[in-house]
């Protein structure tokens, strides 16, 4: 994700899911939540959507 790669980061991410409810669980959930939404705003912002605030439109 660092890098950008969102595409490879949700593959990563999904490819062995973690279905503990110990801590690590936690932060595997919360990294698929800020993955998917990241994703999500990448991709409004590069069909020229207006709730990125990148401040490239409207």
């Amino acid at each position: 994700m660092a890098r950008g790669d969102l595409a490879e980061a949700a593959r990563i991410l999904n490819a062995r899911p973690v279905r503990s409810r110990d801590e690590i669980g936690t932060a595997y959930r919360a990294m698929l939540q800020m993955s998917g939404d990241l994703n999500a705003r990448v991709t409004v912002c590069r069909l020229g959507g207006g709730c990125c605030n990148c401040g490239r439109h409207g």
